[in-house]
C-alpha cells in the first residue's frame, strides 16, 4: 500500500524504467532465397527500411519530492494476490502516455524504387516473363521510342540446364538472319562479360496462344480465328525451311501474338539449320516437347525427314487450336511415346469434313506420306477462309492490362524528375556565379574609383605647391585655391556614388 501521511510537494520527478531490450535498432536488409533470385535482383535493388523499437514506458513510476526528498512506495502483493496490480499515488495530475507495441504487429517489408536503367539506348522496364533460364522484361528503344522485349539470359542459369549455353548461342546465330513478319525478330544483341548475361532485343508481344487456350473456359479457338493463325504459322514456317532452319519445337506455347493479332515463332533454341548443299533434310537429333513428338522419334528410329517434324508438330498444334486438347495423352511419357508412336487418335464428330483430312493429313503415321508445305497451302481449308462468326477469343485480360499499362511510364517519370532536378542545380549554380560576377565588377569599379581619387589628390598637391599657397588638412579650418573648386566637386560626387552604390 502507498503511504498516505507523506505531505504534498510543490514538484515532483517521474523516473521511467524502461523494458529491457537487445536490440534496439530493426533494420530490414534486402535477403535473398537462393542464388538466382540474388542476380536477378541487380536490376531492380530495393531501398532497405530501417525501423527504430521504440522503448515502451513501464506503469512503475518512483516519485521522488525535491524539498522533502521523501519517496512514494509502490507496493505489490505477490503472495496474497495471484493477479498483477499497481498501486500508483501521485501528488500531481501529470499524464504519462502509455504506448504498447506488440511484436506482431511489426511487419517487415520493402518499398523498390523503379530505378531508371539504361542498357545502351534501351531503358528497361518491368518483367513480363520467366523462363527456365531467361527472363524477358519490357524496354523502350531512346532512339525511336518503340517498345520492345528483352530476353535476358545468365550464364550461370545457362551452364545449369542441359545444353543451355549452345541453345543460347544457336537461337542468337539463327535469329540473326531471319527477317519474316511471322518470325521473331532481332533488333539487338549486347553482352555483359562483367555480369555474366545475353540481353536480346526483340519484338514485344502481348501473349502466346497457350496463355489464349488456358485462360479460355472452352479451350478452343473459333474456326475462323484458329484459320487466321494457322495461316501465319505456314508461312512463318515455309520462310524456315527456306533458310534450311528446323524449328523442332512448334507448340502454342511458342507461338507469340502481337497487339494487332499477328502471330510470332519464336525459342529457337532446340532450331537446327541444314547444310545447304545437303542432299536431303536428314537430321539426327530432335529435343523438342514430348507430347507435340512425331512418331519416328517415338519410336526411337536412328534419323528423321528433319522438315516433316515440323510438320507433325503443326498438325497436332492445329488440332489443339481448334479442340482445345492434344490428340495425344497419357500419364507419363513412356505410355505418351507408345501412344504416339501407334499414330492413333481421335477427331471430334464437330470438326467439319475438310478440317479433319488437313488433320489427318497432317499426322500422318508414315512421314513420307505426311503433307508437306506445297500440299498445305494447296488444301481447301487452307485456301478457303471460314465465314467469320460472333464467337472471338481476345486476350487474358491480366496480359491485355500489364500490355496497357505502359510499365515504362514510372520509370521514365524518376528519369525525368532526375534531369528536372540536375538542371535546377545547375541553373542555381550559374546564378551563383553571375552573382559573383556582378559583385566583383561593382568591387573593380570602386577600386578604380579609389585610384582616381589619390591622382588627383597627388595632382591638387603639385598645383598648391606651385601657387605658393598651403592647404590645412584639419576639421577646423581649410585654405583652397580657386582652382581645385572643380576637383573637389567632382570627388564629392564620385564619392557619393561608390557609398549609393
Amino acid at each position: 500500500m502507498a503511504n498516505n501521511n507523506l505531505s504534498p510537494t510543490s514538484s515532483t520527478t517521474i523516473t521511467t524504467f524502461q523494458y529491457s531490450s537487445e536490440s534496439k535498432n530493426i533494420i530490414c536488409d534486402y535477403l535473398d532465397n537462393d542464388d538466382e533470385e540474388e542476380e536477378e535482383d541487380d536490376d531492380d535493388e530495393p531501398i532497405p527500411i530501417t525501423y527504430i523499437e521504440q522503448q515502451q514506458q513501464s506503469i512503475l513510476y518512483n516519485n521522488q519530492t525535491l524539498q522533502s526528498k521523501e519517496q512514494y512506495n509502490v507496493v505489490f502483493n505477490e503472495y496474497e494476490e495471484q493477479t498483477s496490480a499497481f498501486l500508483v499515488d501521485f501528488t500531481s495530475s501529470t499524464q504519462v502516455p502509455i504506448q504498447r507495441v506488440s511484436s506482431e504487429d511489426e511487419f517487415n517489408f520493402y518499398v523498390k524504387r523503379k530505378r531508371a536503367k539504361f542498357i545502351g539506348p534501351y531503358l528497361f522496364g518491368d518483367v513480363i516473363g520467366q523462363g527456365s533460364y531467361a527472363k524477358v522484361k519490357e524496354c523502350l528503344d531512346s532512339r525511336n521510342l518503340c517498345r520492345r522485349a528483352v530476353k535476358i539470359m545468365q550464364r550461370r542459369r545457362l551452364r545449369k540446364t542441359p545444353h543451355g549455353e549452345q541453345m543460347a548461342a544457336t537461337e542468337i546465330r539463327l535469329l540473326k538472319k531471319l527477317n519474316h513478319p511471322n518470325i521473331i525478330h532481332l533488333y539487338d544483341f549486347i553482352r555483359n562479360d562483367e555480369k555474366q548475361k545475353l540481353y536480346l532485343f526483340i519484338d514485344l508481344c502481348v501473349v502466346s496462344l497457350q496463355d489464349m487456350l488456358d485462360t479460355n473456359e472452352q479451350k478452343a479457338f473459333p474456326i475462323w480465328q484458329a484459320h487466321g493463325y494457322f495461316v501465319q504459322l505456314i508461312n512463318g514456317l515455309e520462310y524456315l525451311h527456306s533458310k534450311f532452319i528446323i524449328h523442332n519445337d512448334i507448340k502454342p506455347g511458342n507461338l507469340l501474338i502481337t497487339v494487332d493479332h499477328q502471330l510470332k515463332i519464336t525459342d529457337f533454341g532446340t532450331a537446327e539449320q541444314l547444310d545447304m548443299f545437303s542432299a536431303d533434310d536428314t537430321t539426327k537429333r530432335s529435343q523438342g516437347t514430348p507430347a507435340f513428338q512425331c512418331p519416328e522419334i517415338a519410336n526411337g528410329e536412328d534419323t528423321y525427314n528433319g522438315f516433316s517434324i515440323d510438320i507433325w508438330s503443326c498438325g497436332v498444334t492445329l488440332y489443339n487450336l481448334v479442340t482445345g486438347r492434344l490428340p495425344f495423352e497419357a500419364d507419363n511419357i513412356y505410355l505418351l511415346f507408345q501412344t504416339i508412336g501407334k499414330g492413333v487418335y481421335t477427331i471430334p464428330n464437330d470438326i467439319e469434313s475438310h478440317l479433319a483430312a488437313l488433320i489427318n493429313g497432317l499426322l500422318h503415321i508414315n512421314n513420307r506420306s505426311r503433307f508437306t508445305l506445297e500440299q498445305i497451302k494447296q488444301h481447301d481449308w487452307f485456301r478457303r477462309r471460314p465465314p467469320r462468326t460472333f464467337e472471338f477469343l481476345s486476350f487474358p485480360s491480366l496480359a491485355l492490362n500489364r500490355f496497357q499499362t505502359f510499365t515504362l511510364y514510372d520509370y521514365l517519370s524518376e528519369l525525368h524528375q532526375s534531369t528536372i532536378l540536375s538542371e535546377t542545380n545547375n541553373n542555381e549554380d550559374e546564378q551563383m556565379k553571375i552573382s559573383d560576377h556582378s559583385v566583383s565588377n561593382v568591387n573593380s569599379l570602386n577600386d578604380n574609383r579609389h585610384e582616381e581619387q589619390q591622382v588627383q589628390e597627388q595632382e591638387q598637391g603639385h598645383e598648391q605647391e606651385q601657387n605658393g599657397r598651403s592647404t590645412l588638412n584639419c576639421n577646423c579650418s581649410q585654405t583652397i585655391s580657386g582652382q581645385n573648386i572643380h576637383q573637389i566637386k567632382t570627388q564629392n560626387y564620385w564619392n557619393t556614388m561608390c557609398l549609393d552604390i
